[in-house]
């Protein structure tokens, strides 16, 4: 899986499906391109 900010995920708590959701969100926010 990407790496994303540890401030996005600074919840231990977060779902796997909220986990992909954020990313997929950072990804379009911020490309790795």
């Amino acid at each position: 899986m990407p790496k994303a900010h540890p401030a996005l995920f600074s919840h231990s708590e977060l779902k796997p499906l909220s986990w992909e959701i954020i990313t997929i969100n950072f990804l379009k926010i911020h490309p790795s391109n």
